[in-house]
């Protein structure tokens, strides 16, 4: 059970990226292989590749006259949040960090598990072990 909890978030992680429209293992292995390549060319090319790519997921409408909403509060609404919207490399960050703080969840739930079944406060272990050790009692 505590195995799979570990798991959630990097399902979630997965199931999530793939909507951001931008391929992230395909990008770090262009950039690996661009620091690797030999020839000029297929620098060249592997640059190509990660400036389309990039320049694609982040292509902002705001910038082209036309796209332009003419509705003063969507206006004031893009001024005050000038990086919202799912093609600005927010969703991608939002996404990450949310991640992340599902693990540091998943933590503190698992610890509350095992001190359950342990029968010990072991969300107060780091904090006794430095007291008794600042005391001189040791750490047993």
């Amino acid at each position: 059970f505590q195995a799979l909890m570990f798991y959630m978030p990097r399902i979630f992680w997965r199931t999530f990226s793939i909507k951001a429209g931008l391929n992230i293992c395909d990008l770090v292995e262009a950039a690996h292989n661009y620091k690797s390549a030999d020839k000029f060319e297929s620098r060249k090319t592997y640059m190509n590749y990660l400036i389309k790519n990039i320049d694609q997921y982040v292509d902002d409408n705001r910038r082209y006259e036309n796209s332009r909403s003419k509705n003063p509060i969507v206006r004031c609404m893009q001024t005050c949040v000038p990086g919202g919207g799912r093609f600005l490399g927010n969703y991608i960050v939002i996404l990450y960090f949310f991640v992340k703080f599902l693990y540091i969840i998943n933590t503190c739930i698992q610890v509350f598990i095992i001190s359950g079944l342990l029968g010990k406060s072991f969300w107060i272990f780091g904090y006794d072990f430095i007291i008794k050790l600042m005391s001189g009692q040791g750490w047993t």
